[in-house]
């Protein structure tokens, strides 16, 4: 035999002892298994829900402010097992090509006090060298305040908190407003871009049975009251209690009861 036979077999035998082993491996990963039970093993985080009546809902406060470039937000009547608090406030604007986007801000905070007040910037900024330069949003529509409240054990209650901007010397009708019943119109009548919200929870609960709310027109200014045109029955929150109204006046919670 010769050489060059002799390591042609050799090769063959390589060869073929390697491809054995390489099918072997893929029909059998001897490490497969081990790597399925690791990742089995592997705890799964779960977030526990926090669960809360009506009388502990926090009261929410949203005010456009500086030409609608800011939201003032307040989060008022927290409850005093609340730690921790989580929100991240979406809203619709309209850039210069007429095209509709969604933008956001995040925050996370301790809390320290039952009433929290924080300023949420429309736009963006670039701070540089002790000069910050801002690009604000405009046209602001809608949106909605994702709300987390966090237990000392970590449990979690969410709200999703839905608004509208009411335009100067314009109109809505809040079944526009996600999650209302009520068809009542509202009319600002020459006054700043108003924001028309859920305020989540109450002061006092109303007596009531049926009711849709409570809203609230939410201003930095003070201004005159809105008009409405409906059918239904408006009260509002005043001198700690519900009182029929014909008309809606500023930061002030309201509800709707039909007829």
């Amino acid at each position: 035999m010769t050489n060059n036979k002799k390591l042609l077999i050799i090769f063959g035998v390589i060869f073929a002892v390697i491809a054995g082993f390489f099918v072997f491996w893929l029909l059998a990963d001897p490490f497969a298994q081990k790597n399925d039970e690791a990742v089995k093993a592997q705890p799964t985080k779960v977030i526990k829900k926090l669960e809360m009546s009506e009388d502990d809902y926090p009261i929410i406060s949203m005010a456009l402010k500086n030409n609608d470039h800011y939201v003032d937000l307040i989060i008022d009547k927290i409850p005093e097992f609340i730690n921790d608090i989580e929100f991240e406030f979406l809203y619709n604007s309209i850039d210069e090509n007429g095209q509709e986007f969604q933008k956001g801000q995040f925050d996370n905070f301790e809390v320290e006090e039952d009433k929290v007040e924080k300023e949420i910037l429309l736009g963006t900024s670039s701070c540089t060298t002790g000069t910050c330069k801002y690009k604000y949003d405009e046209n602001i529509s809608s949106g909605k305040l994702i709300l987390k409240l966090k237990d000392a054990e970590g449990k979690i209650a969410s709200f999703d908190i839905p608004f509208l901007v009411v335009k100067e010397d314009g109109d809505v009708n809040l079944s526009e407003l996600e999650g209302s019943s009520s068809s009542l119109t509202l009319t600002n009548p020459n006054s700043p871009n108003l924001i028309l919200h859920k305020t989540l929870g109450y002061y006092t609960r109303p007596s009531q049975d049926s009711f849709s709310g409570p809203y609230q027109i939410s201003s930095s200014s003070i201004l005159l009251p809105l008009t409405y045109s409906d059918q239904e029955n408006l009260f509002i929150f005043k001198d700690n209690e519900w009182v029929s109204s014909s008309d809606i006046p500023l930061n002030a919670p309201f509800i709707i009861v039909s007829e």
